[in-house]
């Protein structure tokens, strides 16, 4: 035996269900010229199935536009707050090697400075060697002189001995 299925209800009377005994709390649109409303200005709006219906999806669709604002604005600030860490980190890493390079400079200008005092000495010990090297000219020309009149010397009193 085939069981029927229940019957179909219109999406406005389950909507009328769901919200049955909600009362809105404004005043009644007056009635209009032509008198098609038909409602007192001074009662509550006795709202009907279709009238509900109505409000629930104007509602649920304000609600989905709300939803969507604050998952776009959530997304936003994530991504501004991914893109401030990133910041940070790359900030981070550049003082960082700004720092490595002012050790790297300062290392190779005292490098720089001792070469430079040594150079300094260097040519000071240069002008020394060269002076060192006129006195011993000087000298060798002195000792050869005077090994020259020693043996004009010797030579002249061998000869005065002799005689």
């Amino acid at each position: 035996m085939r069981v029927r299925a229940p019957p179909r209800v219109p999406a406005a009377r389950r909507l009328c269900a769901k919200w049955n005994g909600f009362r809105p709390h404004f005043k009644a649109v007056p009635a209009q010229v032509d008198g098609t409303m038909g409602r007192s200005a001074s009662t509550h709006l006795p709202l009907n199935a279709n009238e509900i219906a109505i409000y629930a999806v104007e509602t649920r669709a304000v609600i989905h536009v709300l939803w969507g604002l604050l998952l776009i604005a959530s997304i936003s600030l994530v991504g501004v707050s991914i893109t401030y860490v990133l910041l940070r980190i790359n900030l981070r890493s550049a003082q960082k090697r700004e720092r490595q390079l002012a050790r790297h400079v300062a290392t190779a200008s005292a490098d720089l400075r001792r070469l430079g005092e040594r150079l300094a000495s260097m040519e000071d010990l240069e002008g020394q060697v060269t002076s060192l090297k006129a006195q011993l000219h000087r000298a060798q020309a002195t000792r050869a002189t005077l090994q020259a009149r020693t043996e004009e010397h010797e030579d002249h009193r061998a000869t005065r001995q002799a005689a």
